[in-house]
C-alpha cells in the first residue's frame, strides 16, 4: 500500500467561529451568531481581555495533563477576564499527545448545560509547562434555572418545519444549550441537521422556553454557493510545515 505524507495546519478553536469560504446566504438562514466582538488587531476581545496567550512557559504542579490544564486556566483567569472559580464549570472534552507536547480542550457550562460556542485550549509541552491559551470562557451566560419548557421533539419539529426538509436526514441531533446571545443568556436547543433538501449541514437554535427560533445557519463549507453543482473531485489541500504526518 502507498504511504502518502500529509501535510495540515492546526485549527486552534473548534466551533462556529471558524471562517468559511462566502457563499450567497440561503432565505432560511436567520440571525447571527453571538461571539463577542474583537478589536481591529483581532488579538483582543473589544472589552480588552486577551483572545489568546503564547509563550507562557507556565509552570504548574505535576498531576495529570487535564489537572495541569485546569491550575493553568486558573492562573490566568485574571489576565483572560474571568472568575477563577469559573474553572469549574469547564468539562473537558478532548486531550491530545503528540510530538509537541499535549492539547486539553474544554468546553463550558452552566449547571451541566454546555455553553454553545467555540472551546477553550490549553497547550502544555514536553517539559508540562503550559505555553498556549486560547480563551472562549463567557461570564455573560448564568441562568437561574436549566429545565425547558418546549420539549426536544418540538423544537426539532420546528426545525424540520421551517426548512421543509423533503429528503432523508443524513445527521439528525438535537441537544439542550446555553446560547449566550449578547442581550442575555437563554436556554435552547441546538438541531443539528444534514440534508440533501434543502441541501446544508443545518444549525437551528430553539428557544427552550418559547420556541421561537433563535438562529438557522447553514455550517456547510461551500467553494462557490450552496446551489452549485457537487465537486467531483476532492479539493486541493493547502499544505503547511506545521505538522507531518504519516498515513495511508
Amino acid at each position: 500500500m502507498n504511504r502518502l505524507i500529509l501535510f495540515a495546519a492546526a485549527a486552534l478553536v473548534a466551533g462556529p467561529a471558524l471562517a468559511q469560504k462566502p457563499h450567497a446566504s440561503s432565505p432560511l438562514e436567520l440571525g447571527s451568531d453571538p461571539t463577542p466582538a474583537l478589536s481591529a488587531d483581532a488579538a483582543s476581545f473589544a472589552s480588552g481581555q486577551p483572545v489568546m496567550l503564547a509563550g507562557l512557559n507556565l509552570y504548574v504542579s505535576p498531576g495529570s495533563y487535564e489537572e495541569m490544564a485546569r491550575e493553568a486556566l486558573a492562573q490566568t483567569s485574571g489576565t483572560l477576564g474571568f472568575r477563577r472559580s469559573a474553572v469549574s464549570d469547564l468539562e473537558m472534552t478532548h486531550e491530545f499527545t503528540g510530538q509537541a507536547g499535549t492539547v486539553v480542550r474544554f468546553r463550558q457550562t452552566v449547571q451541566g448545560v454546555p455553553v454553545w460556542g467555540p472551546e477553550t485550549l490549553v497547550n502544555l509541552d514536553l517539559q508540562k509547562r503550559a505555553q498556549l491559551v486560547v480563551n472562549a470562557v463567557r461570564e455573560d451566560v448564568a441562568l437561574a434555572d436549566v429545565t425547558p419548557t418546549v420539549a426536544a421533539s418540538a423544537a426539532r419539529a420546528a426545525a424540520i418545519q421551517h426548512l421543509g426538509v423533503t429528503a432523508p436526514l443524513q445527521f439528525d441531533e438535537t441537544t439542550l444549550v446555553v446560547w449566550p446571545a449578547l442581550d442575555g443568556a437563554r436556554l435552547a436547543y441546538q438541531v443539528r441537521m444534514f440534508t440533501d433538501a434543502p441541501l446544508g449541514d443545518w444549525e437551528v437554535i430553539v428557544d427552550a422556553e418559547t420556541g421561537a427560533l433563535l438562529r438557522v445557519a447553514d455550517r456547510a463549507v461551500y467553494e462557490h454557493g450552496p446551489d452549485d453543482p457537487r465537486p467531483t473531485a476532492m479539493p486541493t489541500v493547502e499544505t503547511s510545515p506545521l505538522f507531518r504526518v504519516d498515513a495511508t
